[in-house]
């Protein structure tokens, strides 16, 4: 781990959309995504739920399933068997 002398502190999302934003023109749904990606699970985010565009869905979606899936180490086992259950 590096850290950075005379860094201003700021929340990782934060800090996310202002570099991005000082080399890549964003959208308003794409910075939407980048600060509301973990989505309305942390307090600071609650009051942007029900309200996102279909791109900070998406993107909430990706992390939350990358934090579930990957780093907790979980076996993918993929099945293409979903319409052959028997459900009686």
């Amino acid at each position: 781990m590096f850290t950075i002398k005379n860094q201003v502190e700021m929340q990782i999302a934060n800090r996310s959309l202002y570099l991005v934003s000082k080399y890549i023109p964003l959208s308003d749904e794409e910075a939407q995504a980048i600060l509301y990606h973990d989505g309305q699970y942390i307090a600071e985010n609650r009051f942007i739920a029900h309200k996102e565009c279909p791109l900070t869905l998406l993107l909430t979606f990706a992390d939350t399933w990358t934090a579930a899936v990957y780093e907790e180490g979980r076996e993918i086992r993929e099945s293409n068997n979903y319409f052959e259950r028997d459900y009686d």
